[in-house]
């Protein structure tokens, strides 16, 4: 059984000061355990898989291994910039402000969103690099089928030319204000998404949406959002407040 992994979230403060996660959280079992993990900084983390495998990306300080053996994260010294996939890229500093973007591959094209808001492709393994029409902060990427999905705060995008151009994506959910996305996920057809402290789960390609909030604490401040993941059984939900999961029905 593949780990789960999830992060303890806190989104951007009222008074812009923070921005980042706090504890990861990892359990082989189903969710009946979890052992906390941290990172050196309080930074933006992408996890991601590589075979059995864990690997993380902190925005700030880079690239880390999980230690199973000693329940730790291992700095990958050597590596500047890699994709999910393990494929390692020589980025300019310039070009990525100087921290740990975004980056997906897909297609064999490789998309990085950057923290000057400009989103870019490459299709020869990242000698070069060309703008999309996306120019927005804070994208996290997604896979769901043969499309390429990108969302921040700003709202959701979905790319049909693996990454090369951008359409913004309406969803019909009813949110209060302010209505970000916290995480997005694909499972077996279904989209979940996290906004604020709720969670909801679409089997139509985002058409009609059910409320999966049951259980949750209320949290009042849209601006705190959780952490996301799945598997055969479960939807896993994960915010400063704690770990949460119910059946996938």
């Amino acid at each position: 059984m593949q780990a789960i992994i999830l992060f303890s979230c806190l989104g951007r403060s009222n008074d812009q000061s923070q921005y980042g996660m706090h504890d990861i959280f990892i359990t082989e079992d189903n969710g009946d355990s979890f052992t906390a993990t941290t990172l050196p900084d309080f930074s933006q983390y992408d996890i991601f898989f590589i075979g059995d495998d864990v690997y993380a990306k902190a925005s700030v300080s880079g690239y880390y291994k999980y230690m199973k053996s000693g329940m730790n994260w291992e700095p990958l010294n050597n590596v500047s910039y890699m994709t999910p996939k393990g494929k390692t890229l020589n980025i300019s500093d310039e070009f990525t402000d100087n921290e740990y973007p975004e980056i997906i591959e897909f297609n064999n094209i490789i998309s990085v969103a950057t923290f000057n808001n400009v989103v870019f492709y490459s299709n020869n393994n990242g000698k070069t690099f060309s703008n999309s029409n996306l120019n927005e902060p804070d994208f996290k990427f997604f896979t769901n089928g043969n499309n390429i999905y990108a969302y921040s705060s700003s709202g959701l995008y979905i790319s049909t030319t693996d990454g090369k151009t951008w359409n913004k994506k309406s969803i019909n959910i009813n949110c209060n204000e302010p209505c970000n996305f916290g995480d997005i996920i694909s499972h077996s057809g279904n989209i979940i998404v996290s906004i604020g402290c709720k969670v909801y789960l679409s089997k139509d390609d985002y058409k009609n949406w059910t409320d999966f909030s049951d259980g949750l604490k209320n949290l009042l401040d849209g601006n705190i959002w959780g952490s996301l993941a799945v598997n055969n059984k479960y939807i896993f939900y994960s915010y400063d407040g704690g770990v949460y999961r119910r059946i996938i029905k």
